[in-house]
């Protein structure tokens, strides 16, 4: 089978593609490798879940058309069902192995699963993934107290406990203010260097972290290490001048950013040091025209936070994505690709 469109990522970029794509399209597939847990005893598994990062945001109150906010989770199970309805072909979990510019002009989609999928276009939007902290004791006790991004559960759940968020993006911001909806925690947030959340952080999320009574902004701390008897319950700080202290904590929700999945693609596809995809104008006239967002190879599109350049905001990656799909419209228009 020969797909007009083959979408590599589930995130906001990749189900707006999707959903865009499959409005317009026939045979429309999108691959995504699904969330990944990993267990106590090295264990990993794969679920059917899409929506990338997004589904870590606790509340997102600055997206289009939901005026009393709405979580990432919800937010991306509704596009994941719009893109279905539309008639996108969903594979997950999956993931890419390799990308191929065949003869004929067509691409070649290999999965580590063993799939094979022929298509004439192909838009990466497969996102990031989180940049680990390299301290003693984080990976042991992983799911055990410390994990990566913001809890899903109700934060009163959680009952009396001191929670440690490290980091002081937007991603950060939401699930700071997720969490001291629980009055009886202490949510304590670790900012690594000398620069204040303002910085980094949208204006409405920096005015309720500093007004919440449970909030503390801790400027300047880094964590050196976890420890605890099967479950967190103490991280070691250091400060800027290199001065260490005890904190104990029952939980530690990890913001440290993220880098591009950008492992499997051959070099062909032009990157910068840090992975970023360079598309259109970041790349140099060797490669020849390029339509908005098309990568180095002839047909394939990038969108959403994988793009060099990007803002790393939902509504970002949404308007990427549907961007993509009006490259990819010329693109096919003007490739002398092959029918089946």
């Amino acid at each position: 089978m020969l797909y007009n469109l083959v979408i590599i990522g589930g995130g906001p970029a990749g189900l707006s593609a999707a959903i865009n794509g499959a409005s317009e399209l026939d045979n429309v597939l999108l691959i995504e490798s699904g969330r990944k847990t990993r267990f106590t005893d090295g264990s990993v598994k794969y679920e059917r879940v899409l929506g990338g990062q997004a589904i870590g945001s606790a509340a997102i109150e600055n997206y289009l058309g939901f005026p009393e906010g709405i979580t990432g989770a919800q937010l991306m199970s509704l596009a994941e069902k719009q893109a279905s309805r539309l008639g996108t072909e969903i594979v997950c979990p999956k993931h890419a192995k390799s990308l191929e510019l065949l003869r004929d002009g067509t691409k070649l989609v290999r999965t580590k699963e063993g799939g094979e999928y022929r298509t004439k276009a192909v838009i990466l939007a497969n996102g990031l993934s989180y940049r680990k902290l390299d301290a003693p004791g984080i990976k042991e006790l992983l799911n055990r107290g410390v994990q990566y991004g913001a809890p899903t559960t109700n934060p009163h759940q959680m009952g009396k406990c001191t929670i440690c968020v490290v980091g002081g993006a937007n991603s950060a911001g939401q699930a700071i203010m997720h969490l001291s909806q629980n009055e009886d925690a202490k949510v304590k947030v670790l900012i690594r260097g000398t620069k204040p959340i303002e910085s980094q952080m949208s204006k409405y999320l920096v005015d309720r972290v500093h007004a919440a009574p449970n909030v503390e902004v801790m400027q300047g701390f880094s964590v050196v290490e976890a420890s605890g008897n099967g479950k967190l319950e103490c991280l070691t700080l250091e400060d800027v001048q290199g001065t260490r202290s005890a904190l104990k904590a029952d939980h530690l929700c990890i913001f440290i950013g993220a880098q591009p999945k950008v492992e499997w693609l051959s070099p062909e596809i032009v990157r910068d040091q840090r992975g970023f995809i360079g598309t259109d104008v970041a790349l140099d006239t060797s490669h020849g025209p390029k339509l908005p967002q098309e990568t180095s190879m002839s047909g394939v599109f990038a969108a959403g936070d994988i793009l060099l350049g990007s803002t790393k905001r939902i509504a970002a990656g949404v308007g990427g994505g549907s961007s993509a799909v009006q490259s990819l419209h010329r693109y096919l228009a003007e490739a002398k690709l092959p029918c089946s």
